[in-house]
């Protein structure tokens, strides 16, 4: 009797591991939503420092504070590396860092070209170039969002069921 008493327990276990798994890789989905609205929120940040408090570029991207630790680091970087190497252009240092941090971000790589390409305008106009450059990224990243919360949507569902089928799938055959 105890024996299926374990038995029992370990297949539950079986069967809740493989669905946490399923909700373990559901969450890269929900991560690059959050960092899309972090780079909008670094982004909004950065346009206000240019528009308003006509910041120097290194001292505006140093100013860009954001709820995720990652988003923040890549443009402390940015504003280091541009402060300590003023000959080296914008776009070459974004894309180093980006890629620096790629392993942390959940990003896709359209995603990332949004933020390159707005990075090889940076820097190279006035200040209401700056502007519309900077309204342009974000318009493009808020779409680039909402596309990643209809594919959050429909992976969360896919990966949890898969992982709680597998889960079950798992249980039949050992029983």
């Amino acid at each position: 009797m105890p024996f299926l008493y374990l038995r029992a327990i370990a297949l539950i276990m079986i069967m809740f591991g493989c669905g946490f798994l399923g909700v373990f890789y559901s969450e890269k989905f929900h991560k690059r939503v959050l960092h899309l609205v972090d780079f909008q929120n670094a982004l909004n940040t950065f346009k206000f420092n240019v528009d308003f408090l006509e910041s120097p570029l290194y001292e505006a991207l140093k100013n860009i504070a954001t709820e995720s630790s990652v988003v923040k680091k890549i443009f402390e970087n940015i504003s280091d590396k541009l402060r300590n190497f003023s000959n080296v252009r914008i776009d070459e240092i974004f894309k180093e860092i980006i890629h620096k941090f790629e392993e942390e971000l959940f990003i896709k790589d359209e995603d990332v070209s949004i933020l390159v390409e707005f990075s090889d305008k940076l820097g190279q106009g006035n200040k209401e170039h700056e502007i519309n450059n900077i309204n342009l990224a974000l318009m493009k990243l808020k779409l680039s969002e909402e596309m990643a919360r209809e594919e959050e949507k429909i992976n969360q569902k896919l990966y949890r069921g898969i992982g709680f089928l597998v889960g079950i799938f798992i249980v039949i055959l050992l029983v």
